[in-house]
């Protein structure tokens, strides 16, 4: 039960749409597919719009990610008051690229770097939303080496290898009610007196691959193409978990006096289980038109995600469970707590102290599946660029994608539902400098599952009775700001020969 629900949120791991990183494609909110002349643009959208670049670019960028969210847990006829995320939390976002593009052969190669946008999230550690998720920290980077290649004006193609460092980090509660257990409750009584701080990690390092085609057929028509193959998670994690539980029952006058006033400090660790699951497969297709040259352009974009059997199984689970002394010993918590006399007590309400010992999943193989059920995620983009004078452009966008997330597979890890995208930037051009800011708002849709409709149930220790926990509603919003910065060397250099012959 304790690893079950530590996962479900590392499944949409690549990112559902919140959305997508590149600073020049944020203000036209991703319908950049077949503009993709921007080099991280293109590295995260289209690899073939490489092909525009001429000579040497360098360009660098932080995109600045917020995100609001809030959760009204149910249980029964039960309402929870609204937990809601820590102010203040702000999401670094950082994107590199240097491309070089040679006229003949008429090639350009690329290596970047950009991160896939996922939040900071913080939740109250005593809230009702706490045995879900407390916090979480979870980092894609992906390091580029693409090409394009333009072997007739109208055409060009580009792919690359993608080396994608994943990492996850997650902190939730988990019960050790030991005494809801004893007494055969059928739910837990959620008492904070017998919480568990549980923490999860877990890193992968796995090569990926991309590739994209650019057709321009006509002087005012784009069309751009990108494909991603779908890929799977194959890591390897840590979790422990520790919590001092009972203080209040055993400091009971009837209770201390045959027990002992001490609680109980549990303490749990597995330093080595495998994580797999597989992460979905993303098409993208655009369109773009040009009615006024280097004036007006807009794009409408189609974005898809398939996903191949989203399900994800915990292998090599071990997770020893000990009492801690006051002189920092351990001792495995079945023998202390048959010392105390505890486990006689327990096991007269029918708790087998011994599944205390050690969790190796709900059978006892040390292996956990987590069904998750994610359907076809799919987004329409609409964006534009105005350029009124040759240094200065205005970026707009809009931007709808669907909900990805079944009701038994919400929860408070990930933010899903339909969503809906307004962005715009500004783009400078003094001479070989390139200047973007860009700014989104996505409002997403309020969502409410019932209990019925839910199979998250409350992270419990083995014979401890759960709940549901991820009824309720939830809602959020995510605000973006970037600015990146760009530089045409090549264009810098030859200013810089005409200055210096000028001056001769």
């Amino acid at each position: 039960m304790l690893l079950l629900a530590l996962v479900p949120s590392l499944a949409p791991a690549a990112g559902l749409f919140t959305p997508d990183s590149s600073v020049a494609a944020l203000g036209r909110a991703g319908a950049f597919v077949a503009r993709a002349d921007d080099v991280v643009g293109a590295l995260v959208h289209n690899p073939a719009g490489l092909a525009q670049i001429d000579g040497l670019h360098v360009t660098g960028g932080l995109l600045l990610m917020r995100t609001e969210r809030w959760y009204e847990r149910t249980l029964g006829d039960q309402t929870f008051d609204r937990t809601t995320m820590a102010e203040g939390l702000v999401r670094p976002i950082p994107e590199f690229g240097i491309a070089y593009g040679w006229a003949d052969p008429d090639i350009t190669l690329a290596l970047g770097l950009h991160t896939p946008m996922a939040p900071l999230q913080a939740f109250d550690a005593d809230g009702p939303g706490r045995y879900r998720l407390v916090e979480q920290e979870l980092i894609e980077a992906r390091f580029s080496l693409s090409g394009a290649w333009r072997p007739v004006p109208w055409l060009s193609i580009g792919g690359g290898f993608q080396l994608l460092y994943l990492l996850f980090e997650q902190s939730l509660t988990a019960s050790a009610d030991l005494i809801a257990a004893r007494n055969g409750a059928a739910t837990n009584p959620e008492d904070p007196d017998w919480d568990v701080a549980t923490r999860f990690k877990a890193t992968q390092w796995r090569p990926h691959a991309h590739v994209g085609l650019l057709v321009e057929p006509l002087p005012w028509l784009r069309i751009g193409a990108y494909w991603s193959p779908p890929y799977g998670i194959d890591g390897r994690g840590t979790v422990e978990l520790e919590g001092i539980v009972g203080e209040e029952f055993f400091s009971d006058g009837i209770i201390s006096s045959l027990y002992g006033d001490e609680p109980v400090h549990l303490r749990g660790t597995d330093e080595d289980f495998g994580l797999r699951g597989n992460l979905p497969m993303d098409l993208k297709v655009g369109v773009g038109f040009e009615p006024i040259a280097d004036v007006l352009d807009f794009e409408v974009d189609a974005h898809m995600q398939f996903w191949r059997g989203s399900d994800l199984v915990i292998s090599d689970v071990d997770v020893a469970v000990s009492h801690i002394t006051a002189s920092g010993d351990a001792i495995p918590v079945v023998d202390y707590l048959t010392d105390r006399g505890v486990c006689d007590f327990l096991e007269s309400g029918g708790l087998d102290c011994a599944s205390l010992a050690v969790y190796r999943g709900g059978d006892g193989t040390g292996v956990v599946t987590t069904p998750t059920g994610y359907d076809l995620a799919w987004s329409v983009r609409a964006g534009g660029t105005v350029t009124p004078v040759p240094w200065l452009a205005l970026r707009f966008g809009y931007g709808f994608e669907s909900d990805a997330t079944p009701d038994r597979g919400r929860s408070l890890t990930m933010l899903d539902g339909d969503k809906h995208l307004a962005a715009g930037g500004l783009t400078f051009k003094p001479g070989p400098l390139t200047v973007h800011v860009s700014y989104a708002h996505v409002f997403h849709g309020t969502n409410t599952v019932a209990e019925a409709d839910s199979e998250g149930i409350t992270v419990s220790l083995p014979g401890v009775p759960t709940n549901p926990v991820d009824a309720g509603t939830y809602g959020g919003a995510t605000n973006t700001l970037g600015i990146s910065l760009g530089l045409n060397v090549t264009k810098l250099a030859e200013i810089a020969k005409k200055a210096n012959d000028s001056g001769q």
